[in-house]
Formats: structure tokens, C-alpha cells, sequence
């Protein structure tokens, strides 16, 4: 094979080469030797060992390869991560509800793969997402195909036991708590599902699918596109309060990614290699050009090496800065989420949260009491036409509603849970996607029970006092009355007493008495008679 095409002899004599090829080798294994020597030396000096859990049967991310060890993407990686630290790790398998306890209870230090959410903030801590997984739905074949969430309620949906998958849906209420079937790991779900155990399967795509080629499962099928409503941050957990080893693996995970080492062991588990066919030519061609650059390399990995703790020592102020106001932020955030809370719960009126399907989603403490319920958690999603008198009514109710997009002061006829008849007023607003779709309302309740009742009673009295006044008659005009007998004519001619007229016109009535001047004239009278006599 002729190779002077790429190494000219008249320039560098074969001799020549060979010498200056052993130098420039042994020059980059001195320094390599030199800059390992240090790092194992600092590495000794601060070493500590941490314990994790990792799931035995979570492929590619987590499993258990045939040698018996622990092994997979975030094996790598928390080992890469730990390594970096001049730490050591211990890594045990087991399922993932025995690792999230482990953790929970404080009886191992971390776990290299947890999805974020809300829920799990309030027990662990997260570091910066290192990779995103995205779900989809597993079905048999011939059956039809669901296009995401909203094709469930009505099916049997098999998760992980305590997965991200099963968290989700028990949080967001999309299924009934009855239909959610859960497997103790992503391998029994699938072969649940193949035995007709289940409609649906929810779990993360590309494990999913590895796990069905390697079971043979022929007869399960997936949907083409992944689950939109949510998706999977994988994190470094650590239990909450921890915050000081989560600050260390942060750097860690920093560092590692700094140095390419995040990338290599990506690609080693999700990327695809290309085949290189690189001939003897080839290599011959750039062999001074590789070892010149790779002795530079050394020189600058022997640089960077007495730099970095200056580097880490600046990048790790940037992250505690970074996590302090990622603190503050949470701290804010969890005010916010109290004083609204608060705000929701101590309202005398109910305020409530209904979705497309008409079933409550959320409800505060005095809507629960209006209609007979001790706890808003009994009426969360509960069906509100329950608790219409006439469920016919509320088609009309949310027609005017949809039209208008608001109603205010709405006159409803409920019922509480254990029958009794009651008077709601409501205010209300439609909730509605960015193309308009229907997705639900929200509003404020008021029981005005007690209010009608008395409008009631004063409308009966008002109406009372006006018929009674009606019988009431006046008098007026000129009345003709006789000057000796005190007769009154009346319209028709016809003289009567007075007192008979009065009675008869006004609804009078009269006691008989006598004054003190007809009583002096009768005495005087009566004397007069007896001087007679």
C-alpha cells in the first residue's frame, strides 16, 4: 500500500517520524498521568458516598442488565454526575414505588430520574431538568385508536403504580379513581393490556415501545403522536430540605455537561451512530494532526485542571444565587397560592369550577355547605345536575350562558345532596380555549333561601295592608243633616242616625257614652222634675 502521498519521505524520513511520534506520545501520557494524579488526589480529599434506588425495569433510562447491575441512561449519568464531585455512589434496583419511599422516609440520599410536578414539589426537591420524555396511549390493535386524554373516560386505563402517568390523571381528574388500573411496573401494564386487562395503556413512548419488542407483544399497537397535555422533565430528586446536596449536584450536572460527558452518554442511549469506514490512508494522512492536537488538548486539560475550582467555586455562587431566587420566587409563589386559598376557603359565598362534562373540578368550603356537603372534596367531580330540582333546567341555563358568555344574578332552583329544596342565585363565566371551544365555566353561588322567604312574607303583608286599607272608607263633601234630630240624608234619600251612616261609610263603630255637659243638663233636669213632683 502506497502512503507517500500523505507523508513525504524527502520532508520527514520514516525514522524521523516514528521518533518524533514516540515523543509527542510520551509527552501526552506524562501530562495525562500528571492531570489524573492530581484529580485522584483532590478527588481523595473530598470524598463522600451517596446511596439511590433506580428502577429495575425502566429501559433505557433504568434496568437491570444481564450481569445483574444496575445499569442504563441515568445510571450513567448520576455516576458521571457523583464523579465529577469527587464523590462515590452506591446503586441499588428495585421498583419505583420502594425507591419514591425510600427517598420519602430519608433512607437513600437521591434519585437520578424523577418527572417534576407540582404535587411532588411539596416532598422533594428538583434540579434543573436533564431530559424530557413524552407519553403516549398503547391500545390493541383493531380497537379504535384514542387521540389523546379526552378519549378517556369512559376507559379502563392501566399505569405504573405511583408513576408521573398516575399522578397526572388522579390530580387532573380525567378518569373516574374506579378505571385508573394500576401495574407495578411499565412490563405488566403492556401485558395486562394484551390479555384485554385494560383499554388503554399510558406510559412513556420509547419505553413503551422497547418493552413491547422485547416481550413480543404483537398485538398492541401506539399513537403516532405523543401526548400533548403534558410530558415528562426528568430531574436529579432529593428529599425536600436537602437543599445543599441538590446545590452540589446541580454543579455536578453543570460540569458534566460543560465537559461533553452529558452528550456521550446521550448518544450512547438514544442516538444513532454512523458508520465510519476510515481507511489506512486516511489514518496515516491526519495521524501528526490528531497527536498535535491531542497534546494540546492534554496541555489545556492540565490548564483547565488547576482552573476549575476557581470556575466551580464562581459557577457554584451563580447557582446558590440562582437558587436563592428560585426560593424567593417559591416563596412568593407559595403567598400567593396561601392568600388565594385563603381567600377561596373564608368567602361566605360558594365559588366553584365546573368543566365541558359538567362535573365540579374545584369548589370552596361555603359552596360545599350550601348544598349539604361538610368537605369540597365530596362534590369534586360529581355531576352538577345532581343538584339542579328540574336537571331539565340547566340545558336552557347553559344555552343563555354560551350565547352570552356571562350571566349575572341568575335565579337557579337546587337541591342539596340530601333532597331539600333550595334558592341559588348565580353569577357565572364560560371558560374557553384559544379557538373558543366550550371547556367549562366558573362563577359564585348564593343561597338565598332565606332571602326569598322573607320578600315572601312582605309581599303577603304588603298585599294585606293594601286590601285592608281598601275596606277602609272616607268621608267627604257636604252631608245634610237635620238641626233637631241629627238625622244624616244619605244619597238615596233615606234618613238615618248618625251613627248608623258613619258605620255603614266608614266601617266606624261607636261606644255609647255621655260628655259632662249633657250629663250636668240631665242632672239639672232631673231636678227640676223632683221640684215639680
Amino acid at each position: 500500500m502506497r502512503i507517500s502521498g500523505y507523508i513525504h519521505s524527502d520532508l520527514l524520513p520514516a525514522r524521523r517520524l516514528y521518533g518524533a511520534l514516540l515523543c509527542l506520545l510520551i509527552v501526552c501520557l506524562s501530562l495525562s498521568f500528571t492531570v489524573a494524579s492530581q484529580a485522584a488526589a483532590e478527588e481523595k480529599a473530598g470524598k463522600r458516598s451517596v446511596k439511590t434506588i433506580v428502577v429495575d425495569d425502566y429501559y433505557p433510562y433504568t434496568f437491570v442488565n444481564e450481569q445483574g447491575q444496575p445499569d442504563g441512561y441515568s445510571v450513567d449519568l448520576i455516576r458521571a454526575v457523583v464523579r465529577s464531585l469527587g464523590m462515590e455512589i452506591d446503586i441499588r434496583a428495585g421498583s419505583w414505588e420502594s425507591a419514591r419511599r425510600a427517598l420519602s422516609q430519608g433512607e437513600i440520599d437521591l434519585l437520578p430520574m424523577m418527572a417534576y410536578s407540582e404535587e411532588r414539589a411539596r416532598s422533594f426537591e428538583f434540579s434543573v431538568p436533564h431530559t424530557v420524555a413524552h407519553d403516549a396511549l398503547f391500545f390493541q390493535k383493531g380497537q379504535r385508536r384514542p387521540e389523546g386524554l379526552q378519549d378517556l373516560k369512559d376507559k379502563r386505563v392501566l399505569v405504573m403504580k405511583y408513576d408521573a402517568a398516575y399522578d397526572y390523571l388522579r390530580s387532573q381528574a380525567i378518569i373516574p379513581e374506579a378505571n385508573l388500573v394500576t401495574a407495578e411496573n411499565l412490563p405488566e401494564a403492556l401485558r395486562s393490556l394484551a390479555l384485554g386487562k385494560g383499554d388503554v395503556a399510558l406510559m412513556p413512548k420509547l419505553v413503551g415501545l422497547l418493552h413491547m419488542k422485547r416481550l413480543d407483544l404483537n398485538n398492541l399497537d401506539a399513537s403516532p403522536v405523543g401526548i400533548e397535555d403534558y410530558e415528562r422533565p426528568f430531574s436529579i430528586a432529593v428529599r425536600k430540605g436537602n437543599a445543599g446536596l441538590l446545590s452540589h449536584l446541580s454543579e455536578g450536572l453543570s460540569v458534566v455537561r460543560a465537559t461533553g460527558e452529558y452528550d456521550r452518554i446521550y448518544k450512547k442511549w438514544f442516538g444513532f451512530a454512523e458508520a465510519r469506514t476510515d481507511t489506512l490512508n486516511r489514518v496515516l494522512k491526519y495521524i501528526l494532526v490528531v497527536m498535535t492536537v491531542f497534546l494540546g488538548l492534554t496541555i489545556a486539560a492540565f490548564v483547565w485542571t488547576l482552573s476549575l475550582k476557581k470556575q466551580v467555586r464562581l459557577r457554584t455562587k451563580e447557582l446558590e444565587q440562582e437558587v436563592a431566587e428560585r426560593r424567593k420566587t417559591e416563596e412568593a409563589l407559595r403567598r400567593s397560592e396561601e392568600k388565594y386559598r385563603n381567600l377561596f376557603d373564608s368567602t361566605v359565598d360558594g365559588v366553584y369550577q365546573v368543566d365541558a362534562l359538567g362535573r365540579f373540578t374545584h369548589i370552596n368550603r361555603a359552596g360545599a355547605r350550601i348544598f349539604g356537603h361538610a368537605n369540597p372534596e365530596e362534590m369534586i367531580g360529581n355531576e352538577v345536575v345532581q343538584y339542579w330540582r328540574d336537571p331539565a333546567a340547566r340545558e336552557p341555563y347553559i344555552a343563555e350562558l354560551k350565547d352570552r358568555k356571562s350571566v349575572s344574578a341568575y335565579h337557579l332552583q337546587g337541591k342539596k345532596k340530601d333532597g331539600e329544596p333550595i334558592e341559588l342565585e348565580s353569577s357565572s363565566r364560560v371558560i374557553e380555549d384559544s379557538s373558543g371551544n366550550y371547556l367549562g365555566l366558573n362563577g359564585i353561588l348564593r343561597d338565598v333561601t332565606e332571602r326569598m322567604r322573607y320578600e315572601a312574607e312582605r309581599e303577603k303583608l304588603v298585599l294585606e295592608l293594601k286590601e285592608a286599607l281598601a275596606e277602609v272608607r272616607t268621608l267627604s263633601g257636604m252631608l245634610p243633616i237635620c238641626a233637631s234630630c241629627k238625622k244624616i240624608r244619605d244619597d238615596k234619600g233615606y234618613w238615618s242616625q248618625i251613627e248608623d251612616y258613619i258605620t255603614k261609610h266608614s266601617g266606624a263603630f261607636f261606644s255609647h257614652g255621655i260628655c259632662p255637659d249633657c250629663f250636668d243638663k240631665q242632672i239639672r233636669d232631673l231636678e227640676k222634675m223632683r221640684k215639680r213632683e
